[in-house]
């Protein structure tokens, strides 16, 4: 995999958090005019997220940004921000999906000794 795209809030983007950890692939981000008007609205907007809605219209916006990865070239999507999969799940979205809040839970699992399977949760 050498294109991963990342949709996560701006303040995230700005970390460089994603790009440090994934240093051995192209980092994708979505451009700036749809990182505003697709995520930031999804997650912050009047009909977004973070007030509440799980329905279409974030879940649209979502994944327009992701198209719009997808069209920039991303062969995966990391959901960078932990209100974007509460609606953006893999049967919305063409290429793998990967949601770092599945990886945490089945990781602490694990150092339990638990049996679990990312793709159950």
């Amino acid at each position: 995999m050498k294109n991963i795209g990342v949709l996560a809030t701006t303040g995230t983007v700005k970390t460089g958090i994603f790009q440090r950890h994934l240093e051995f692939a192209n980092v994708i981000y979505p451009s700036s005019q749809v990182q505003e008007e697709k995520v930031m609205e999804a997650i912050y907007g009047e009909m977004g997220i973070k007030r509440g809605v799980k329905n279409e219209i974030p879940l649209n916006l979502l994944r327009d940004a992701s198209n719009h990865l997808i069209s920039a070239g991303a062969e995966l999507i990391i959901l960078g921000c932990t209100e974007i999969g509460l609606v953006l799940k893999q049967e919305h979205v063409e290429v793998p999906v990967i949601d770092p809040m599945d990886v945490l839970a089945c990781e602490l699992v694990s150092a339990t000794q638990v049996k679990c399977d990312i793709n159950q949760l």
